[in-house]
């Protein structure tokens, strides 16, 4: 830190092996011209209800993918159409797992039953313990990176 400025040249090279700390998870996507200009593209792009979610979202897939494969993650923002459809393919996973939740909500406004919403939010809760409670350590990354 110089003059209360966050020094990004200090930061360079952050990747999947850095430790995950709140300091190099801000500093990652502003760690290199690229991937700055990429940041300035995404958010350009979310001035389009809907459909710059869902290429933001591909673009999020697509850099992971990239470093999965021990590639540079930058640039990402090459291939529309593929950025759209892994955009689209995860709205419809997070669609599929609120799906229940979603539904005793729609549910509990038509009965206008408070039981109901409850229910609902308990189904969501229950789906998210469940799916968190099969791994034994939360913060253990080891395993997803091998992927």
């Amino acid at each position: 830190m110089s003059g209360g400025r966050y020094d990004m040249t200090r930061v360079r090279g952050i990747d999947l092996r850095t430790p995950l700390r709140l300091r190099s998870a801000f500093a990652f996507p502003l760690q290199t011209r690229e991937s700055r200009r990429e940041v300035l593209i995404g958010a350009a792009l979310l001035l389009l209800p809907g459909l710059g979610w869902l290429l933001n979202m591909g673009h999020r897939i697509q850099m992971v993918h990239n470093m999965q494969a021990g590639v540079v993650p930058w640039p990402s923002w090459r291939g529309y159409g593929r950025l759209l459809k892994y955009g689209t393919v995860t709205f419809l996973g997070m669609v599929e797992y609120y799906l229940p939740a979603i539904g005793f909500g729609f549910l509990a406004g038509w009965k206008d039953s408070t039981a109901l919403l409850i229910a609902g939010w308990q189904v969501a809760g229950y789906s998210f313990g469940t799916v968190f409670s099969q791994r034994f350590d939360l913060f253990d990354t080891t395993p997803d990176i091998r992927r």
